[in-house]
């Protein structure tokens, strides 16, 4: 999905080359300030390399509007954003910015079931633990 070539970013990455498959979830991991949420950012198009070039699908990412390149590929970042509302608007909330159909409550369920959240689908995200968020 992601191949980059000869990137470097303000000090902080220097990649000669790095190839990220395409898969369902892509999971970073290291020590603090290693460069993560910058790889990050480069690959959604908040920042750009001092030098190098970065291709998603074979394009060059500088030719994706990145509106529509957040559209396809998502950032999640360690500290939760919730919108005020319930776990359910805030689930189909996503949904509805990606521009796709929302989900059935059954569906959502099972996602809270997933991740172990023992919580109605109308509880308030405001009560939340930040473990929970």
């Amino acid at each position: 999905m992601f191949r980059l070539e000869n990137i470097t970013f303000k000090g902080i990455l220097n990649i000669d080359h790095l190839e990220i498959p395409a898969r369902k979830i892509t999971c970073l991991t290291g020590e603090s300030g290693a460069g993560k949420t910058s790889l990050l950012r480069l690959l959604n198009r908040m920042n750009e390399p001092d030098t190098g070039s970065i291709f998603y699908q074979e394009q060059l990412l500088g030719t994706f509007n990145p509106i529509e390149l957040r559209r396809q590929v998502t950032m999640l970042s360690q500290t939760a954003l919730t919108l005020p509302g319930t776990i359910e608007e805030n689930l189909q909330f996503g949904l509805e910015l990606t521009e796709r159909e929302k989900e059935s409550k059954d569906e959502l369920l099972n996602v809270l079931e997933t991740v172990l959240l023992k919580k109605p689908l109308s509880a308030d995200v405001e009560k939340l633990s930040g473990g929970e968020k």
